[in-house]
């Protein structure tokens, strides 16, 4: 399958490259900027640099991750339609070529996640609330949407990877890792719980037989980590805190990527990226450039 790989701080800003070719010659960014005089959030996308919005100046949006397949350009994300009365709600949606669809229903609040598509099939997953929790799901048309978590528990879900005829989804489920598989041609969906511990799965990364994970243990003060079939891998020292968001192989070579922080406190993340476990940090001035990385692609030596 061809994967988009995408690059993000904290999940609203990622990025793609696309070849036709031995090397990238496009580079794609999805996310959002804030206008200035209104303060709205608008999302947008930018292509080698040149600014495409694709929000309103009247409704708060923000493009989580972007996909691009032949001449289309796919941005999944959410908008918020305003006023603190009952009706208002965060709305799941995609744009393509600009144009918005609406996945979430208006009835209640819901996030798109992740897109993938397949000639005339679009897969996005991501949340709708229910009752007091979110429930993760899988939208395989405007009108038909998959439950993948338990309605009453809370779950999420943060990724996808196509192989053959699955979707791989990993996420949380009632605050345990999990990833759950939804057979494109059955429309048959399994769920895997990875640990009986607290902790989240972001993004997977499927080699044959082989199933990595990025993700983050704890349930307060999360560290990175990657799975390897259920088998765990840490990624920080006994005092650094953070988490994995984005995992890919290059060969035998494992990336991840993620923020790491000394304090436990947000403010103070800084991206970084393993490769085989071993970090490098992708800014040295954490006081002035904080943020993390959120999914990683490797091409031909450079990592993005």
């Amino acid at each position: 399958m061809k994967r988009v790989f995408v690059l993000g701080l904290m999940s609203v800003l990622s990025a793609a490259l696309f070849s036709c070719g031995a090397a990238p010659t496009d580079v794609y960014v999805s996310g959002y900027y804030t206008d200035a005089t209104t303060g709205k959030d608008i999302a947008c996308y930018w292509k080698n640099g040149t600014q495409t919005t694709l929000g309103t100046a009247t409704d708060d949006s923000y493009g989580d991750e972007i996909y691009v397949s032949g001449a289309d350009v796919y941005v999944v994300g959410q908008y918020y339609s305003g006023g603190s009365g009952s009706g208002s709600h965060d709305t799941a949606c995609y744009w393509k070529n600009g144009t918005k669809v609406d996945l979430g229903d208006g009835t209640s609040d819901s996030g798109a996640m992740v897109i993938y598509v397949n000639g005339a099939n679009i897969y996005v997953a991501g949340q709708v609330r229910s009752g007091t929790f979110y429930q993760a799901v899988l939208w395989t048309s405007t009108t038909t949407k998959v439950e993948l978590g338990t309605a009453g528990i809370a779950s999420r879900a943060y990724g996808m990877y196509k192989s053959g005829d699955i979707l791989y989804i990993p996420g949380a489920d009632d605050s345990k890792p999990v990833y759950w598989t939804y057979n494109t041609v059955s429309k048959a969906v399994a769920k895997v719980v990875i640990s009986s511990d607290p902790a989240i799965a972001a993004d997977i990364f499927v080699s044959g037989s082989d199933i990595y994970i990025a993700g983050a243990l704890g349930a307060s003060s999360m560290r990175p980590v990657y799975w390897k079939n259920a088998t765990a891998t840490e990624l920080s020292s006994a005092t650094e805190y953070g988490y994995a968001g984005g995992i890919a192989l290059n060969g035998a070579d494992v990336y991840a990527v993620g923020a790491l922080a000394t304090s436990g406190s947000q403010d103070d993340m800084g991206p970084v990226y393993w490769k085989n476990g071993v970090k490098t940090a992708l800014t040295t001035a954490k006081a002035t450039a904080v943020g993390s990385a959120m999914r990683v692609f490797v091409n031909e030596g450079d990592v993005y």
